[in-house]
């Protein structure tokens, strides 16, 4: 399963890459994707006044169909922008040392001033492969208020953190193996797609 980081030309209220929305004017751009994590950078861009409530349709254990809203983050590029940048103590807090804190953090500044479309956006609906709805959307709003209670949330719910192990430095991440400082590192990495990867959904 899935997670995106999206640009898009309108804000996002719906499941763009998993439902059937609509003819819409303008485009959605994935510039973003990873399996079953979030990393700090697509999170710090976000505040709690940001969560956009989506409708998603799920599947009970009886096999009825119900429809829920679960929260993704969206937000003017310019916020979120500012969001990022007014992050990296979030950065130090999670690896304990501003220099590699300081490398990740403006790795994630440089890539989001490249996009030019009007809204950033996370869709996570496939974090629900693992958690209940509503302990989606209580984390969602914990961690986006980046308080104390708030990080707990965002490490426990969002990361593939594992504590006490340094992560490897973003130099490292494209030639090492899958072990908990390399997932440490997809952590604080932006991972986003390169340019002539990056794709459109819309008119």
């Amino acid at each position: 399963m899935s997670l995106y980081l999206l640009n898009a030309d309108y804000k996002i209220n719906s499941l763009v890459l998993r439902s059937d929305v609509g003819r819409r004017v303008g485009r959605v751009d994935v510039i973003g994707e990873l399996r079953d994590m979030v990393p700090l950078p697509w999170l710090a861009c976000f505040k709690a006044a940001d969560l956009v409530e989506c409708d998603i349709e799920l599947t009970d254990a009886d096999g009825s169909k119900r429809t829920d809203k679960l929260l993704l983050p969206c937000a003017p590029i310019e916020t979120a922008l500012i969001n990022l940048i007014r992050s990296r103590p979030f950065f130090e807090r999670l690896t304990g040392e501003k220099m590699l804190a300081g490398e990740y953090w403006q790795r994630a500044v440089n890539e989001l001033k490249r996009y030019r479309r009007p809204y950033l956006a996370i869709e996570y609906a496939d974090l629900l492969g693992f958690s209940k709805i509503e302990d989606v959307n209580s984390a969602s709003r914990q961690a986006m208020t980046w308080t104390e209670d708030g990080f707990a949330a965002l490490t426990q719910m969002f990361l593939a953190w594992t504590p006490g192990l340094r992560p490897l430095a973003p130099s490292q991440l494209d030639s090492a193996p899958n072990d908990d400082r390399f997932l440490n590192g997809m952590s604080l990495d932006v991972n986003n797609i390169p340019p002539d990867s990056v794709w459109g959904i819309g008119d």
